[in-house]
């Protein structure tokens, strides 16, 4: 009998976090297909127009935001109209950053890591053309690396160098219920991908 119990318990349980993330799914794809829409619509800052206007040179002295990026995805496009709307006409200059996490227990060889850097490469340009038809400066930076954190730290310097009046921005998914349940399944599901 009690292992009826224990094993109903656990079949409910396991039921109950598919649920979950099946939810989280839908929530993050209304994500992106609204970011994606945004992208088609006015910028927040009313840049784009009837015409193209040109991208204006690169000017090193001029306030640079540093966007961290996971892919041209929803919430790299809300970070950066965010950014814009809470910040009108401070940003001159836009870095892109993406840090491709190479997975070791899951290596595959060169090539699997050849495809990773292009398809980070592509997803950086995406935002680069993207601010560039509407009048901003933009550059991509795309980097591969078994951490991200460390990664950024890598490549800090470098952006430091070339943007020294650079702001590093990044964007955080927040739930409409945000339980500490929540909270350990999506940092569990990490975890379990990253092992």
């Amino acid at each position: 009998m009690a292992t009826l119990l224990v094993t109903g318990l656990l079949i409910a349980l396991a039921m109950r976090i598919k649920r979950h993330y099946a939810g989280t799914r839908s929530q993050l794809s209304r994500l992106d297909d609204f970011g994606r829409g945004r992208e088609l619509s006015v910028l927040p800052n009313g840049a784009n127009g009837a015409s193209t206007p040109a991208e204006p040179p690169f000017d090193p002295k001029a306030k640079t935001a540093v966007v961290l990026v996971s892919g041209f995805n929803g919430l790299g496009l809300h970070t950066l109209f965010a950014l814009i709307r809470m910040f009108p006409g401070v940003f001159k200059n836009f870095l892109f950053v993406q840090v491709g996490v190479v997975d070791a227990g899951n290596f595959k060889g060169t090539a699997e890591i050849d495809r990773l850097k292009e398809h980070i490469h592509n997803e950086v340009n995406r935002y680069v053309q993207y601010m560039r038809r509407n009048g901003f400066h933009a550059e991509g930076l795309a980097g591969t690396g078994i951490d991200v954190v460390a990664e950024v730290g890598n490549l800090a310097p470098g952006i430091m160098k070339r943007f020294p009046n650079a702001v590093f921005v990044g964007g955080q998914l927040i739930f409409p219920q945000d339980r500490w349940v929540d909270r350990v399944l999506h940092n569990l599901r990490r975890l379990c991908f990253a092992a």
